[in-house]
């Protein structure tokens, strides 16, 4: 296969692909593998090739991504074939469809010739909690620089009735924990999910905890937690299951979420995969001595992160442990419950080898503290969405280490099933920091192609 190391390269049969494998061995900087077998997650290379359980057909991903897409079967290369067609709209133009023989040679290449688009001047993107000190609006802020970046001049509003210019394509931060509805938006509007509304949402939170109490019956407490604990999570959970209204919205509209697992179990049917838009990735601001291992963390101050277990970890192994635990100021509520929690692992854990900070942090605090790690460490147990946190951490250049859920297979991290997993041996081996998928690129094409196409314009392919 003739290809540069930052082409975008999609292997259509990630499972045992040693092609793959040995590409990201090489250093190639863009891979992505599909399956329709969650074993892909636990494959050799997983921090360094974006892999996500897909079918040939319908691979959710957006028009024109990749360099290379190729195939193992000859049959998936047939004239008109379901598979082809998929392969042939996620392909840029001057791309190529390949068919490899399991040996690894080329077989057969298909050049593909599209029409080009012209990027958006201008776009309006849309937050909520815009103003607050909250994470969804550090990170619309965050995505703000990125388009300025690319010379796209975001116009930036809370709701949809401030928008002056309708004729623009428009993002949506939707959040639907932070008391959001859909807006009654015309068709075509880009809603950037970072939960979807769901039937099934409230049940694989519930099923993740009662998994996590049956490797580890000390997380019973946790089944208990989210369900009496906190119930005004428990209601709005309920509240949104069986909500057509809020399906079918998303299913006229451009939804874009991050996991292939979390889009399924939604059953939303018009989604795109979108990693999360990444933090710029730099050089750490300071460096640790090689021989001196210190343990980091940050996030939210609640009670899922488990920052407690981060804690108990450090106290085993007999190692420092820097904390940021910031405080969301998205409500009353929130506030008080947060404050709450820091101040029991201040109270609790607070040491010579401990420190834990409290209070809302900035991109630039966050980095030049958690620099100073040799690991960074997530114990949030969570099966909803997309974890900004972890694609933070990665961005930091730190191996990053953390329980195995959907978010942390989504940001590509080192997993473990359970933070008893981690010694000082582990944590010596694990030395590599993780590359992150910007979703920004596939953005780009987003807005830079209709994403809604029609199974006549499919077909003409």
């Amino acid at each position: 296969m003739v290809s540069k190391k930052s082409d975008y390269i999609l292997s259509t049969e990630a499972l045992g692909d040693a092609v793959l494998t040995q590409m990201a061995k090489d250093g190639y900087e863009h891979l992505y593998g599909i399956s329709d077998s969650k074993g892909i997650f636990s494959q050799e290379g997983y921090t360094k090739i974006k892999y996500l359980i897909a079918e040939k057909t319908d691979t959710h991903f957006p028009n024109s991504m990749f360099d290379i897409v190729y195939t193992y079967e000859a049959q998936e290369m047939a004239l008109g074939s379901p598979s082809l067609r998929e392969y042939t709209r996620i392909t840029k133009n001057g791309g190529r469809i390949l068919l490899m023989t399991r040996s690894g040679n080329q077989a057969m290449a298909i050049p593909i010739k599209k029409e080009n688009n012209v990027l958006p001047k201008e776009i309006n993107l849309i937050c909520p909690s815009l103003g607050k000190q909250e994470g969804i609006s550090e990170y619309t802020l965050n995505l703000e620089k990125k388009f300025v970046e690319v010379r796209i001049k975001a116009h930036l509003y809370k709701s949809t009735s401030e928008i002056q210019d309708t004729s623009l394509k428009t993002i949506i931060e939707y959040e639907p924990g932070l008391g959001q509805t859909l807006p009654d938006v015309p068709k075509g509007y880009i809603i950037e999910a970072h939960a979807t509304p769901s039937n099934q949402i409230f049940w694989l939170e519930l099923k993740n905890r009662i998994k996590g109490a049956i490797r580890d019956p000390n997380d019973a407490y946790g089944i208990f937690k989210l369900l009496v604990l906190h119930p005004r999570y428990c209601y709005r959970a309920i509240k949104r299951m069986g909500n057509k209204n809020a399906l079918k919205q998303l299913q006229m509209q451009t939804l874009l979420v991050r996991n292939n697992e979390l889009g399924k179990a939604s059953k939303v049917e018009k989604y795109f995969i979108m990693p999360h838009i990444a933090y710029n990735q730099v050089e750490a601001l300071s460096t640790t001595p090689s021989d001196e291992i210190i343990i980091g963390s940050f996030g939210f101050a609640t009670e899922s992160k488990n920052f407690d277990k981060i804690c108990e970890l450090a106290k085993r192994l007999g190692i420092k442990c820097i904390l940021l635990a910031s405080i969301n100021q998205v409500d009353e509520y929130a506030t008080r419950m947060q404050k709450a929690y820091a101040e029991k692992l201040v109270k609790k854990y607070t040491s010579d080898k401990i420190t834990i900070e409290t209070g809302f942090f900035t991109e630039d605090y966050i980095r030049k503290k958690l620099s100073t790690c040799s690991h960074l460490i997530s114990a949030q147990n969570s099966a909803l969405g997309v974890s900004g946190t972890l694609r933070f951490m990665a961005s930091i250049g730190k191996p990053v280490i953390s329980i195995d859920n959907i978010q942390s297979r989504d940001a590509q991290v080192h997993r473990v099933h359970s933070l008893s997993e981690i010694d000082i041996d582990y944590l010596k081996r694990v030395q590599e920091p993780i590359i992150v998928a910007d979703g920004f690129a596939n953005l780009m094409k987003v807005l830079l192609t209709d994403v809604i196409q029609s199974d006549k314009n499919l077909a003409s392919v």
